[in-house]
């Protein structure tokens, strides 16, 4: 099933906003390039099972940026950088990454971000993939970090 739609009167928000509920709802999505950074090396996260937010705060150093910035409508903006307003989430939790960081960056001023946690590359591959053809599709920076425990 294909979904016309007429972008060129639509704002950029609800652009952002209905493209990410036509891909989970529709699947619909056209491949195009992509600036996607992967990182070289995993981080290390103690023995104990770490949540998003210690994981976040380490990245902040990496990423050269500010971690759990507070937004003028009270919402946290998981990394806030001079270039990106990035929303870090799992995999698997992909497309709501996806629209946060839309909302993030609309609030900022600055490009969108999305960071996608895994734990395993192969089994997260499918989250990955999708991740990546609505991020080339909305011009959203995409990176993938590997968490080791």
């Amino acid at each position: 099933m294909k979904i016309k739609i007429d972008w060129h009167w639509w704002s950029g928000a609800t652009v952002g906003v209905c493209c990410a509920v036509a891909v989970m709802a529709f699947g619909i999505v056209s491949a195009r390039a992509i600036r996607w950074a992967v990182t070289p090396e995993p981080i290390n996260v103690a023995a104990e099972r770490q949540g998003e937010v210690e994981i976040v705060a380490g990245l902040a150093e990496k990423y050269f940026g500010k971690a759990e910035v507070v937004m003028p409508d009270r919402t946290r903006c998981d990394l806030l950088t001079d270039v990106y307003a990035i929303e870090a989430d799992w995999a698997h939790k992909w497309a709501e990454g996806v629209g946060q960081c839309v909302h993030y960056a609309l609030l900022t001023g600055k490009a969108p971000g999305l960071i996608l946690l895994t734990r395993d590359r192969a089994k997260d591959s499918t989250h990955i993939a999708r991740a990546t053809r609505v991020c080339k599709r909305l011009r959203i920076q995409l990176f993938v970090e590997d968490i080791l425990l």
